[in-house]
Parts: C-alpha cells; sequence; structure tokens
C-alpha cells in the first residue's frame, strides 16, 4: 500500500495573536497549509514544510518543532501528517493565490482562536488544545527534529 507524508504547519504570528489557516476550492472547512512531501526531489521534511508554507501564503516561516504525526486513509492509500510549529511576523498578501499550478488553495487568512471557534476546522484540536499547550510546545526543545545525514 502506497504511503503519502504530508507536512502541516501551523504558523502562529505573535503580533495579531492568530494563525494561518487555508481552504481548498468548493471546500467548506479550513486547516493549516501544507502539503505532500517530494521524496524524489530530494527534499528534506523541513524545507518541504517551509515550502509549502511559501506556495500556499506567500508567506516566509521560521520553522520550529515537529509537534505531533497522525494517521489518515484516503481510498487505498496511508497516510502521515506531520505538523508543525513555526513563527512568522509577515502578513498574507491580499491578492495571493495558490502559487502551485496544481494547487487547490482558493483562500488563506489569519485567524484568531475566537474566530475560530465558529468556523470548521481540522484538525479539531486546533480550536483548543494548541492554543492551551502553544507557550509548552515553543519552550521546549525539539525532541523531534530530523536531520539529514
Amino acid at each position: 500500500m502506497p504511503l503519502r507524508i504530508v507536512n502541516r504547519v501551523i504558523t502562529f504570528n505573535p503580533t495579531k495573536e492568530a494563525i494561518i489557516l487555508v481552504r481548498n476550492k468548493d471546500m467548506d472547512y479550513w486547516y493549516p497549509p501544507g502539503g505532500g512531501w517530494e521524496v524524489g526531489e530530494g527534499e528534506a521534511l523541513s524545507e518541504g514544510a517551509c515550502r509549502e508554507v511559501l506556495e500556499e501564503c506567500g508567506v516566509e516561516i521560521q520553522l520550529g518543532n515537529l509537534i505531533y504525526v497522525q494517521e489518515f486513509h484516503e481510498g487505498k492509500k496511508i497516510g502521515l501528517e506531520l505538523f508543525w510549529l513555526a513563527m512568522t511576523t509577515e502578513d498574507i498578501s491580499a491578492d495571493h493565490c495558490d502559487m502551485d499550478p496544481y494547487g487547490q488553495v482558493e483562500e488563506v487568512r489569519w485567524v484568531t482562536q475566537l474566530e475560530m471557534q465558529e468556523m470548521k476546522v481540522y484538525p479539531r484540536r486546533l480550536k483548543d488544545l494548541l492554543w492551551q499547550e502553544r507557550e509548552i510546545i515553543e519552550s521546549l526543545e525539539n525532541q523531534y527534529m530530523l536531520e539529514r545525514i
């Protein structure tokens, strides 16, 4: 069974007290930007995470900790979603659209914890758990940082 690895990046802007969320064309839910890891291109996982945020949101980030991994299924494919924490003080361009020619992102925006409560967001834990644990996560040394050898 094919395995797909996807990077997702929870990007905080400390000035706005908000994170970046994206919405795909014809979808009614929001999620952290990200996408497939380009293994055949010789790309490191962390490089893929940064590339995806730049492509989908037009924002350069400072990548932080790998904070959790979850399994997902797409038909007969099994996937792993890697969730990273990142910071930026850059703003999203009002006219930005997905720079990937095959990209599906239609809308990108900063969302506060309060705004998020009224939205359909995946993973659901973004609505509360990650906000509550953010300071703890940010203060930890990255035990899971992957290094290329």
